[in-house]
This record gives C-alpha cells, structure tokens and sequence, in this order.
C-alpha cells in the first residue's frame, strides 16, 4: 500500500493499491491493482449499508434534479468545508410536502433555503434531511433548495495527503459509492443524473482548486482568498462530482481524434515542482493517445466541448471524476482505465450497483485494448492471463451482484469479480461476436442508445445481440448471472487418419452448468502441420471425429485464451492419465543458468512461463525432457515465478534472480 496520510475510513473503501499476496503469487501478477474496497468491516462501518436504501431512494424519487451548485470554502491541509449546496429539481408526483436529501451528521446546518426563502422547519437525523416547505409543490414545478453547513468531513467523502518528496499538502473528494453525503447535501440515486452542474471553490491564493467541466473564472475575494468557478454543462451523476485542492501547476496539452473539427483540451494538476513534471511527463502525454484510440473505437470522447484531465493527490490510485480524474500516479493501465470510465461509468451509468459491470468490467477491458492497440509484444496477453488468475480465484464467484448484496461495498467493488471477471466477460462477447468492426460497432451503439443515462447488464446484453445478431442469452445465464467458471480436458484416439477427440468439463462452482461458449482446439502434429477446430459444448463430455492425415503430437486448448476457464493447457500421450509433476529448480537463488529438474513418470511436453514480480512474462515455452536449463544472465535482480501448466492446476515455484 502506498505510504498515505489518511484516514481508516479510506482504508475501508476505494482504494486502487496494489496487491502483494506472496502466499498466492499467481495472484501478485499485476502491475496495477484497482480495488474500491479491502473488502473487509465495510458493512459494520458504514451505517447506510445496514439500512435499506431502497426506501430512502423512494422518498427521493418525487423530484428530478436538474442542476447542482456548491459554493464551498476548502483548504489543502484538512478536510473542513464550509458554504453551501444546492439543488435545482422539478417535481414528479401530483404534490409534494417534504423535500429530502442527504448529508452526513458530522457536518452542521446553519440555514436552509427553498425557492430563496429561509425555512425554519426541517430536521437533520441519521444522515438525512428531511425539509418542510413553506407550501406543497404541485407536480412539474420547479423548485430550489440550498443547505448552508459547515464542518469537519468524515465518513470518507473528503481525505488529507501529505507529499513528503515534493511537500506538498492536498486535499481531494471521494464520494462513490455513498459518500457525496460526506461533504454535500445531496441526493443519491443514480437514476437521477442532475443536467449540469456547477462548482465554486474559495482557497488561498497559493493554491488551486480543480472541478468538473471548464474553469469560467477566477474571482479575487481578499484577504489571500480566491473563488475558482468551475461548470459542466453536462448530464453529471452525483458520485462524480468532485474538488482536489493543493499547490499545483498546469501542464496541458491536446488530443487530436477523428470525427470532430476541434481538439481536445487535456488539462492537468500536477504538483508544482518541475522534478514531479520530468519524471511523469511522458507517462500523462499517454493520454492523449488514449483519447484518440478510445475515440476511434468506441465513439468520440463524450465530454469533448469541455474537457478531460487530472486532477494529482495522494490517492492510492484514482477516481473517474467527469471530466477530470482524480489520481496518486500515472501509471499506463492506472490512466488508461480510467479514462474509459468517461465512457463506461460517466456517460452511460450502471442503473444500481448490481450492475457494476457496466463500469469496472469495460473499464479494466479499456487496459487490455490499450495495451493491445498501443503497445508491442505480449502485454496484452499478459493482462489477459492475470486477470483470468485474479477471476479464477473465487471458483464460486457472480459477475452479477444479488440484491441483497447491492448496498456491500465490499460485495461492489470486489476486485477479482466486478474487475477482473468482468473484462473476461467483455473479451468472450467479443469473441462470440467474432467480428473486429461489429463488435465496437455494437460497443458504440450501445453508448449512444444509453448515453447521458444510466443502463442494466440485460440493457447491454440486448443492445449487443441488436447490432451483432449474436444470441448472448445463454452466455448471460452461465457467465454473467452464473458462478464461477469451466474447467476443460480434451483426449483422443487415433486410427490411422480418423482422430476421436474427446473434450470434458468440470465446473468450479460444482452446480452442474455447462458452459457452453465455444472452445478452440489446436491439434498439433509434429511436423508443425496444425490444425484448429472448434467444440460446441453441450455435455460434460463430448465426442467428435475427424479426418486429419496428422498423427496428433498435442492438443492446445483455447491457444489464444479467449475463454476463462481451468484449463488443463497441453495434453500428450492420448488418453493416459498422468501424475502431478513435481520439479525441483537450482541453483536458487540463480545467476546466469537455472536447471529445472521433472521428477515422476512425465508426459512431455509440458507448458510453463515465468513472470516477474510485474506480471511480465519474462520467458514462455514447453519442457521437452526431465532435465532442463533456463538462461537467466539477462534478466534484472529480482523476484520471479515459474508456472507449470499441468492436469486442472498450476504448480508455481519462487525464483530469486542475483
């Protein structure tokens, strides 16, 4: 974990660190680990999350706001606010007598207003608001209401940072999932995105305050104050709105998509020392590549008549803020996620938080298609395997949140599910789709029938097999709403040129799914004459034959890792059963060569890799003989791992490298 000065309610929820799980080092493979929540004591933490939301969200539901305005007094150094919030709304039902909202008991309200008039009759209980207006609301009408408050935020919608390199004091907001009430009085359901919103932060005048949207002005108050007035004129969700505050200084630049006649403004905060700005400036002008990759691909930047930037803090990680996210680094898969939140997350919102998936799954997927699309080698295949690792550690686990668990943070934000699983799930529709241009043409028509609004997993499901016309009801049912994942096994026969395969599966969650996606089979011959076909399963076990004038060396299964599944890899030798290898690596720690000895009766070859302590795959292939030598001089002091695929498991062995 990063070394952060805040509070435990931080700990407690979003923080994107990363993982360093070295009794499990298949799952300490990643370079970047985001997660909202350590997934432990949220629910007894957090009060809301033992009530039921559902019938503050109804009480909620007879108004739509329309706008919000904050006007607040904040500093770098603590988390005390003060000023006012505001919201614009129109009524929905026939009359309406009360006006509730939310805000969190620790900050205290010293006045109300309704439509510009003071109101003495309200109540602030249990982080509620409950208003009394000096008459009822007729239906359609429009109405405003603006709480004055002040206060020390706690809760963890507001949080304290100390940068000891650069000494440097900021201050930054966090409000996803229920905690814009830690800072404003507002209302919080996602169905309800306000119109446009508007943000005016005072500081001193050393310091700058960053919001969503464009800065309109600057106003002098005296006194060494400022007023930063900061406005979107886009549909915003309550959660993303957002403030950081510090020293910083502005490095800009712009994005050049196609489809529009105008650039983009990419606008940054960054801590204002010139060491901070070299030392990151290469890894923030990555952006704009981002910008226009994600525009080609799935539409042109949603916010584009404004902006995107970031705003940097001591956040273990970042946050999506529309228009500007809030972020510790600038790390490549770090930035590139969250920039495809401004599609996935801001622009088109999961309905509840049953359907995070819309946000955290195509938002992880937006790493591997950066790296696929903009990067050499085999990092994209990398991020594939190690999220596949990270899924397949819960063998029981839903993409789908039950509603009962709707309210868990834990539950929400759980990394190897709502993440992980979840850009494995994006990955196999697209290869269901099995068409490059149709898939992101579906992605794109799917942004564009939800966009400014908010949509369920079943809304993405039909707008996908609309465009595609690929059935995705089946796949829902097993992957989506069904736990855990298959684990394969192919055998065979041969007679002369008739070849019987014979392909089974397992499940991790042991329900008695089938798991029908289908799976590539790469049959191997030994003259390097291969040859893939395809399995469409509907049994545990299924039998096909063909004719190949091959004699069958191996059977890779799902060589391009498209599926997530526990998969046995590599099997030789036909229909034999193996035992498990047991391997012995020396010397370790290792300098220039290290031996890998296969003790037991082995049936060769037999797949491995090694990754480093990143995840990188530093070395790939098959172990031919019992005995075998890796040339290591190469590789830099460090800690590796050495993976052997075999049977439904994966052996690992920790290398030391001098």
């Amino acid at each position: 974990m990063p070394n952060l000065y805040i509070n435990f309610s931080i700990v407690m929820r979003k923080l994107k660190l990363l993982i360093f799980i070295l009794l499990f080092p298949f799952v300490a493979v990643s370079q970047y680990v985001e997660t909202k929540s350590n997934r432990q004591g949220v629910k007894n933490y957090y009060p809301r999350m033992e009530k039921d939301r559902q019938n503050l969200d109804e009480k909620m539901s007879q108004y739509d706001i329309k706008h919000y305005f904050l006007d607040l007094e904040i500093s770098p150094s603590n988390t005390y606010i003060s000023g006012f919030s505001e919201i614009m709304a129109r009524v929905v039902v026939s009359t309406m007598d009360t006006i509730m909202l939310e805000l969190n008991n620790y900050l205290t309200i010293d006045s109300i207003k309704v439509d510009g008039k003071f109101v003495s009759d309200f109540t602030h209980a249990d982080d509620e608001i409950v208003i009394v207006p000096p008459g009822p609301i007729s239906q359609n009408e429009f109405f405003t209401t603006r709480v004055f408050y002040h206060g020390t935020s706690q809760g963890g919608g507001v949080s304290y940072g100390y940068n000891s390199t650069y000494n440097k004091d900021v201050t930054w907001t966090l409000s996803e999932s229920f905690h814009a009430k830690d800072w404003w009085a507002t209302k919080q359901v996602l169905e309800d995105k306000a119109d446009s919103a508007t943000v005016y932060l005072t500081t001193h005048e050393d310091y700058t305050a960053v919001s969503n949207g464009n800065l309109e002005g600057t106003e002098n108050l005296g006194n060494s104050k400022v007023k930063y007035k900061w406005k979107t004129h886009y549909p915003i969700n309550y959660y993303l709105v957002s403030y950081a505050v510090a020293d910083y200084r502005e490095y800009n630049f712009y994005a050049y998509p196609e489809g529009i006649n105008d650039s983009i403004f990419i606008q940054n905060f960054v801590y204002d020392n010139s060491l901070y700005l070299e030392g990151n400036q290469s890894s923030i002008d990555n952006t704009k590549d981002f910008i226009e990759l994600y525009s080609e691909l799935y539409g042109i930047y949603p916010f584009y008549e404004e902006k995107y930037g970031h705003s940097l803090t001591e956040l273990g990680g970042g946050m999506e803020h529309q228009t500007v996210t809030t972020t510790g680094s600038f790390s490549y898969n770090l930035i590139s996620h969250e920039l495809m939140h401004q599609w996935f997350g801001d622009y088109v919102t999961f309905a509840t938080w049953q359907y995070i998936w819309i946000n955290e799954g195509f938002a992880s997927y937006g790493e591997y298609v950066a790296l696929e699309y903009l990067t050499s080698g085999s990092s994209d295949d990398n991020w594939m395997s190690t999220a596949h690792s990270y899924a397949k550690s819960i063998p029981d686990g839903t993409v789908y949140i039950p509603f009962e668990e709707a309210n868990n943070e834990g539950r929400i934000f759980n990394y190897y599910l709502s993440y992980k699983k979840g850009a494995a799930l994006v990955h196999m529709i697209r290869y269901l789709v099995n068409d490059e241009v149709l898939f992101f043409q579906a992605m794109r028509n799917f942004l564009q029938e939800f966009n400014n609004g908010v949509a369920t997993g079943e809304d993405l499901k039909n707008s996908v097999s609309n465009t595609s016309g690929v059935n995705l009801d089946a796949f829902f049912d097993e992957w989506y709403y069904g736990k855990g994942f298959p684990y394969y096994d192919v055998k065979w026969e041969e007679n002369g040129n008739e070849k019987e395969i014979i392909f089974s599966q397992e499940t991790s969650a042991n329900d008695g799914i089938i798991f029908s996606i289908p799976v590539e089979l790469l049959l191997m011959s030994g003259n390097g004459e291969d040859t893939l076909i395809t399995i469409h399963p509907a049994l545990e076990e299924e039998k096909i034959s063909i004719e190949w004038d091959h004699t069958i060396s191996d059977i890779a299964i799902d060589p391009d890792n498209w599926v997530l599944n526990g998969e046995k890899d590599l099997i030789s030798g036909g229909i034999a059963t193996r035992a498990p290898v047991e391997v012995e690596v020396f010397p370790n720690p290792v300098q220039n060569r290290l031996n890998v000895n296969l003790k037991g009766e082995n049936q060769f070859p037999i797949r491995y890799r090694i990754m480093d302590i990143s995840g990188k795959v530093v070395k790939r292939g098959f172990f031919k003989n019992s005995v075998s030598f890796i040339y290591t001089e190469s590789w830099p002091a460090g800690l590796y791992f050495l993976e052997i695929f075999e049977n439904k498991s994966h052996l690992y062995k920790k290398i030391i490298k001098q």
